[in-house]
């Protein structure tokens, strides 16, 4: 049968209009989620940042190899890491000296994908034409054939049989210090690990081009559906630095006083201004992340809420695109304006300067759209 079906529905204008009513309790509750994250998000960011200062003003750089004194409330040090035990992936039986063994895991799936194209009519009728594609490819994540518009023929497997995994040393010590698996668990500098000379314990797996372990009824070649592969990558650095407490000679998170732990560790020599810099920079980073998310999830919630205005203007389609476009608009702007009060209100106590800042840009933005508002409609 072919890969590709296509599907073609029409709704009235009537029927739009109604599902339009729908999508209002829905863009509340968008709203809603996305209020609650950017709330959430500031909490989470300035607790961070302030964890990673509080850190950086009392942290001291020790010498691993003299280690005089084996209890630091924060500790940096840099060093080549004394490797332990070897790494052993107990489902494979794949054995590897390093800091870290990373598994990785594969299977061979069908892929829907789908293109959705629409077309307004005159008197509110909309045509939405839907094709969906199938192709087999190889993912980590599974992709479930139950939610697919044509199930026969591209059926997957239930589930992925296995999952991939991170395994950290024991027993690596830089000089003096004991590293912990934990400590180590953030480090992300691999390489792909040669399975040459492995002896696989994992039942009709068989290793292929000395990389990838293989098991299904196709080749790797020509994989068939539900066919999986492995390939593993080993953190193995030269040297890595670490900041963290040190309890004993061994290496612990510290908790900050607001209960937000600190424990960084990097693949080469750093200092530990460049670490916090780093952690600090990558907090920064994942909190506008958060922001832009929040900032979308509301503005959505109000193209959902605004949409009825779209429906009624599409009686005509040309006046509906206008009307659309500035729905779009609207919901741009109170979507911003309702992210930077949300941001303020939780940054209050933490920065009053900047969230008082927040609030009257917020303030302007919305009184700017009440006065053109207010300015363009007719008086009697």
């Amino acid at each position: 049968m072919s890969d590709t079906y296509t599907e073609v529905t029409r709704e009235s204008w009537g029927e739009r209009i109604g599902g339009s009513f729908k999508n209002i309790l829905g863009g509340f509750t968008l709203i809603a989620a996305g209020i609650l994250l950017l709330f959430w998000n500031e909490g989470r960011t300035v607790k961070r940042a302030r964890a990673l200062s509080e850190g950086q003003g009392i942290v001291k750089s020790i010498d691993p190899i003299k280690l005089i004194e084996k209890n630091h409330k924060l500790a940096h040090f840099s060093g080549s890491p004394i490797l332990g035990d070897a790494i052993i992936d107990t489902l494979t039986g794949v054995t590897s000296k390093g800091l870290k063994l990373i598994r990785s895991v594969e299977m061979y799936q069908w892929k829907e994908n789908i293109t959705t194209t629409s077309d307004k009519k005159v008197g509110g009728a909309k045509e939405t034409t839907k094709e969906y594609k199938y192709e087999k490819v190889w993912s980590k994540s599974h992709q479930s054939s139950k939610k697919f518009k044509v199930r026969t023929g591209h059926e997957n497997p239930p589930s992925l049989p296995y999952k991939g995994k991170s395994i950290a040393a024991n027993g690596v010590k830089v000089g003096e210090v004991k590293i912990t698996s934990s400590t180590l668990s953030s480090l992300n500098c691999g390489q792909s690990l040669s399975l040459k000379g492995q002896t696989i314990t994992f039942p009709s797996m068989v290793i292929k081009n000395d990389s990838i372990l293989f098991s299904g009824v196709g080749t790797l070649a020509q994989p068939k559906i539900g066919d999986i592969k492995m390939y593993y990558r080993i953190v193995n650095p030269k040297d890595i630095s670490v900041v963290a407490q040190l309890k004993n000679g061994q290496t612990t998170a510290y908790q900050a006083s607001n209960d937000n732990s600190v424990e960084l560790t990097e693949c080469g020599t750093h200092t530990s201004e460049a670490m916090f810099a780093s952690a600090q920079k990558s907090n920064s980073f994942l909190g506008w992340m958060l922001r832009l998310a929040g900032l979308v999830l509301i503005f959505i919630g109000f193209k959902l809420i605004l949409e009825i205005l779209v429906v009624l203007g599409d009686v005509i389609p040309f006046i509906g695109s206008i009307v659309g476009i500035g729905t779009s608009i609207v919901a741009g702007v109170l979507a911003f304006a309702i992210s930077l009060i949300v941001c303020a209100i939780a940054w209050l106590y933490f920065r009053p300067i900047l969230a008082i800042t927040l609030l009257v840009i917020a303030g302007a933005i919305l009184a700017g759209v009440f006065y053109m508002r207010k300015k363009q409609t007719p008086t009697s």
